[in-house]
């Protein structure tokens, strides 16, 4: 190859980056050991504290055979997200209620069928083991009496309402998501 023939093809390479500019000014200053301690005395001490609770799709009725008499239950799965919309851990109080429409009553009312308390949440080593990594939820299963796995025809029901709740520790927030299983 002529080098004369190469200078379009360099030429067109280099193309891009004439948007590219290079500084001529200093680089600032790091700042002074009282500056770093002023901003890290100004700073928020946790801004990643979950600002949401979100009961996650994933949520269905399932039953477990070859246990006797038959084991229903409900995989519950739902989501701590903070002020940004990551998902994050965070110990606390979980509460969990079932509900379904009340029997005779008018439209939309309903009735609370069940209801669970989990204290272990709180505990890190408890609360850790029921986080569900590859779905960056928390995974629970929640034993449950044997009219809830019927369908809906059966159970005389067309749904079912799960809501549940986490107390946070030091006098946080409690959040709260309710979502419908039909």
């Amino acid at each position: 190859m002529k080098p004369r023939a190469s200078i379009p093809w360099l030429a067109a390479a280099l193309a891009p980056l004439g948007g590219c500019t290079f500084s001529d000014t200093p680089e600032a200053a790091a700042p002074t050991e009282a500056q770093t301690a002023t901003l890290l005395a100004a700073a928020e001490p946790n801004p990643f504290s979950p600002a949401s609770l979100r009961i996650h799709p994933l949520t269905h009725v399932d039953s477990l055979p070859g246990r006797p008499g038959g084991s229903c239950v409900i995989v519950l799965h739902f989501e701590l997200k903070d002020r940004y919309g990551d998902s994050v851990k965070a110990p606390g109080l979980v509460r969990v209620e079932l509900a379904k429409p009340a029997q005779g009553a008018l439209a939309g009312m309903e009735s609370r069928e069940l209801t669970w308390e989990m204290p272990e949440f709180i505990n890190a080593d408890e609360n850790f083991q029921r986080f569900d990594t590859p779905t960056r939820t928390y995974r629970i299963t929640l034993g449950a009496p044997s009219w809830v796995c019927q369908d809906a025809a059966t159970r005389g029901a067309q749904w079912l309402k799960i809501r549940a709740s986490i107390e946070l520790p030091a006098g946080g927030p409690v959040l709260r998501d309710e979502y419908v299983i039909q």
